[in-house]
């Protein structure tokens, strides 16, 4: 009879691919960089990294000119002209030129052939300009290299941030992977265990038939294999339930999920190595960004130059004391606003201040993590190890009471309490496994090393 060896050979199965398990599935890394590429929150971190890098290309685009255009009609009610006392000075001053370049007596009449210019007006009444200006900062008193220096370390606390969401995913879709592959192993040992019995019951059918067992024997078998039935159903909806997380997370075909066949067994992680958190790492980037904001708030209290200039297109309306074009210098020097750039570089100090403390709580918090999950990783092994243990006992009890049951030694219901025990210590065993994994993860998070080991 090979049934009764099925089970002892699929948990040493398990176990013998525990080496395997230490490469992760390619099944799981795609399901895994699936779900990077369907996840809202990495795409509206991608989304504010462009936003940052805009920002960055506009602070270097300070030091370049800007150059603006305008075309202007205006309608005044009258010509605007000197005063008439104002004019008559003019033309009178123009006569006395003319006279003396004549060589004749101030107060000579003007030949009849020389004419008088009229005194022109101001500024006509229609006025039409087309003109073109410039202005080029020169020296922004450091706001410009500071802001942009600020957004560098934005973008890389943004990516922090994504490599914190990646964790998350990763992690979640792990875990749900790691269910199917529990729910798989269940189904095996429950596909065993119901053929063992279905062996039992045949065995059963034959002692009746020979007088050496009664009718109620064998219902008492078919009822142990009406409760399996039972277990059945509850893991196949547990399986779909997984397979339905899975589409959603990774929007994949259900039905190419369903072809999966993960398999689970231990996981071991002896390296010691402990790296940053992207926590931290975040956290360090936003702090150098808001001692950066500081100092580009005390900006407002150094010297800014910049040069400008106009050119007018068109000098038909400009008036007498218009220039056609003009360039110049401008030095802009806050020495007094309120107070206002100071107490805004006392908030963001603030802050600052808080994100420290943010930071030495994280570092704290991440601490008695790794503490934690190495305590939790040894504590799941030596569970692990036990219900191992536990499954190979209920195999061997399992096997003594077969032998003793077809000697006559016992009954049946000690048989089916004997299969029930194994079955459910299999079961056990499985699920230390499957802990012990979950295990493993969390420490693989808490050391900063769960990307790394899942790549």
């Amino acid at each position: 009879m090979k049934v009764k060896y099925i089970s002892i050979a699929f948990i040493s199965l398990v176990w013998s691919q525990s080496v395997i398990g230490q490469r992760m599935d390619n099944d799981l890394k795609l399901l895994i960089n699936e779900a990077f590429n369907n996840s809202h929150q990495l795409k509206i971190n991608i989304y504010k990294t462009a936003q940052v890098q805009i920002n960055r290309t506009m602070a270097k685009q300070t030091f370049l000119p800007k150059i603006s255009n305008s075309a202007t009609y205006t309608r005044l009610n009258d010509d605007i002209a000197f005063p008439q006392d104002t004019k008559t000075l003019l033309l009178g001053t123009q006569g006395l030129l003319i006279k003396e370049a004549l060589s004749l007596p101030f107060n000579a009449t003007l030949p009849s052939q020389v004419k008088l210019k009229p005194v022109p007006i101001i500024q006509s009444k229609d006025i039409f300009k087309i003109t073109s200006g410039a202005q080029w900062i020169l020296f922004s008193g450091f706001k410009a290299s500071l802001s942009a220096k600020a957004t560098q370390h934005q973008e890389k606390g943004l990516s922090f941030l994504s490599q914190i969401e990646k964790i998350n995913i990763a992690k979640d879709v792990w875990e749900t992977y790691d269910k199917l592959a529990l729910v798989n192993a269940s189904e095996q040992v429950i596909k065993a265990t119901d053929n063992y019995l279905d062996e039992q019951l045949r065995f059963v059918e034959e002692a009746i038939k020979n007088g050496l067992a009664t009718p109620l024997e064998r219902e008492k078998v078919n009822l142990a294999r009406q409760k399996l039935t039972l277990k059945k159903i509850e893991v196949q909806g547990n399986k779909e339930l997984l397979i339905d997380k899975l589409s959603m997370v990774t929007l994949q075909e259900k039905t190419s999920l369903a072809l999966l066949n993960p398999t689970i067994a231990p996981l071991f992680f002896t390296d010691t190595i402990t790296v940053e958190r992207p926590e931290l790492k975040a956290l360090n980037e936003n702090i150098q960004a808001i001692e950066l904001k500081r100092k580009i708030e005390l900006t407002e209290y150094i010297p800014k130059i910049a040069a400008f200039g106009q050119y007018e297109w068109r000098k038909q309306n400009l008036s007498l004391f218009e220039p056609r074009w003009f360039a110049g210098a401008r030095l802009q020097w806050t020495m007094f606003d309120g107070l206002t750039a100071k107490k805004e570089a006392r908030k963001t100090a603030i802050e600052k201040n808080i994100l420290l403390e943010q930071k030495k709580d994280a570092e704290e918090k991440i601490s008695l993590a790794v503490s934690k999950a190495e305590v939790d990783e040894r504590t799941a092994g030596q569970k692990m190890i036990m219900a191992k243990q536990s499954a190979a006992l209920a195999e061997r009890i399992k096997l003594w009471t077969e032998k003793q049951f077809k000697n006559g030694l016992t009954s049946i219901r000690e048989l089916l309490d004997a299969v029930a025990e194994q079955e459910k210590a299999q079961q056990d065993s499985l699920t230390a496994i499957f802990e012990q994994r979950r295990a493993v993860a969390s420490l693989l998070e808490a050391k900063g090393r769960l990307l790394f080991f899942l790549q």
